[in-house]
């Protein structure tokens, strides 16, 4: 298995906009940790829980665990939709 994996963050909302570039993140990386990143690649003062997306399915445990799952290679770049969760 492999520790790192490649992510690009596509978010919906421009003032949610991350730039559009190759994150390596470890595949252990739960959602709540992506919320961190993207609140810090944001600059954001307060934490602001996101949602993140993998084809169209919510992630609700490590990407490894949800890529192993769906029979996705965790050495190709994989493509994470981003959404503010209210």
């Amino acid at each position: 298995m492999t520790d790192r994996v490649g992510a690009n963050f596509k978010t919906v909302r421009n003032e949610d906009a991350v730039p559009e570039a190759t994150i390596l993140i470890p595949a252990s990386s739960t959602p709540s940790d992506l919320s961190n990143l993207i609140n810090h690649i944001l600059e954001n003062d307060g934490k602001i829980e996101f949602m993140f997306f993998l084809n169209g399915t919510v992630l609700t445990k490590t990407i490894a665990d949800e890529l192993l799952d769906r029979n996705l290679s965790m050495v190709d770049y994989q493509t994470f939709s981003v959404n503010l969760l209210l």
